[in-house]
């Protein structure tokens, strides 16, 4: 009976090295031994021996120094590059959120001319822009420079144009000022060495309407809740408050890595952002800029029928009056619609069983008579779709 053989195990070479041999090299001898097989580019030290040996031919490979920094520059700018067109592209979306297309398409090209060295971390000035939703506005922005978010508050500090007003995880002694390189040991001692987050700090600037007077203590429980409902409520972060404007404002400095590496949620951060800017308005009675604003943005004129886009004119108009004013009764409410050229009915009915209740709106001319078509107040949204 044949012994079976066993299949285990690498197939044996054909012509297997099985021949060995010592060489010893002094100091001198082993350095330049070692400068000729780096200079080979040959990935095993035996390997260049034997071609060596036999005068097989090698390659030699010179590393041009001046090119490697080159090199490193260029990606370094490029990097920089790409940050800059993505923080304009936030820019554009934030203006388009809270002005109409056209108003802020102008106001991102002025800021695309004027200004070609924005620092990678550090949010746009909300104070020199108008608002015209909402009391209390929050910049969200991104970047990887730790050390340029907390040199840009820095520089505010040295001019007397901010302080550091509260921090967390980070120290601070008291006096409003802040050690940079401190808080940078700080913030690096807490996020952890080896981290996938490729863009880890986050700048935010928390912006009050100009008529909320706030004391500090009020400024620092906003900040504080603020991002404890965004969820960075236990990660370092620094609070300064800005006074190089007639609004003061806040300044946020945090990192959105954990103490375990992991990246904190920040999908939808905006409308989170949002909404939590309402709660915190709500509860601490904040200034209605809302309702002032449009007040203020939208002078109001009679309907003109002959002028064209009727529809835009009466939306317009509708929603600028229920922005502005109170009505008790639809007497009321038609009296000062007829103002400016427009009425409305009550229309009631139903659908497939489904009874249904609404306003229709339509331009008059100066005898108070209809003209064109009636506009269903669904057209114009819900703050002018229900009765007064």
């Amino acid at each position: 009976m044949s012994e079976k053989k066993s299949k285990a195990g690498r197939n044996p070479k054909l012509d297997p090295a099985v021949f060995r041999y010592t060489v010893r090299f002094n100091e001198e001898e082993h350095n330049r031994f070692l400068s000729m097989f780096e200079k080979s580019g040959v990935y095993a030290k035996s390997v260049f021996i034997k071609a060596h040996f036999f005068g097989q031919p090698f390659k030699v490979l010179k590393v041009d120094k001046t090119l490697v920094d080159y090199y490193t520059k260029l990606s370094d700018f490029h990097a920089q590059f790409r940050a800059v067109g993505t923080n304009y592209n936030q820019v554009v979306k934030e203006l388009r959120c809270h002005f109409s297309e056209k108003k802020g398409d102008g106001v991102a090209l002025q800021i695309g001319r004027a200004d070609r060295g924005t620092r990678e971390t550090e949010p746009p000035d909300c104070g020199t822009f108008k608002r015209t939703g909402g009391k209390m506005v929050a910049k969200i922005s991104v970047g990887s420079s730790l050390y340029g978010a907390l040199a840009y508050n820095g520089e505010k500090i040295n001019e007397a144009k901010g302080r550091l007003l509260t921090a967390n995880r980070i120290y601070n002694d008291g006096s409003g000022m802040v050690d940079i390189h401190r808080a940078m040991e700080d913030f690096l001692s807490f996020m952890p060495a080896q981290s996938r987050v490729e863009k880890p700090v986050v700048h935010i600037s928390l912006n009050p309407h100009p008529e909320d007077v706030l004391t500090d203590t009020e400024l620092q429980d906003i900040a504080r809740e603020y991002l404890e409902k965004m969820g960075y409520g236990n990660q370092p972060y620094l609070v300064f408050k800005h006074e190089d404007i007639d609004r003061h404002h806040l300044h946020i400095v945090t990192v959105r890595v954990d103490e375990n590496g992991r990246s904190i949620d920040t999908r939808n951060n905006f409308y989170r952002s949002k909404q939590i800017t309402r709660e915190l308005e709500q509860k601490y009675g904040l200034h209605d800029a809302e309702r002032r604003n449009r007040r203020l943005d939208t002078p109001l004129h009679k309907v003109d029928a002959s002028a064209g886009d009727v529809k835009k004119q009466v939306g317009n108009t509708v929603k600028a009056l229920n922005a502005q004013y109170c009505f008790q009764t639809m007497g009321e409410y038609r009296a000062l619609l007829s103002l400016y050229n427009v009425t409305v009915e009550e229309v009631q009915g139903n659908v497939r069983g489904r009874e249904y209740h609404g306003l229709v709106y339509s331009a008059t001319d100066d005898a108070g008579d209809k003209v064109g078509n009636p506009f269903k107040s669904s057209l114009f949204g819900k703050a002018v779709a229900m009765k007064p």
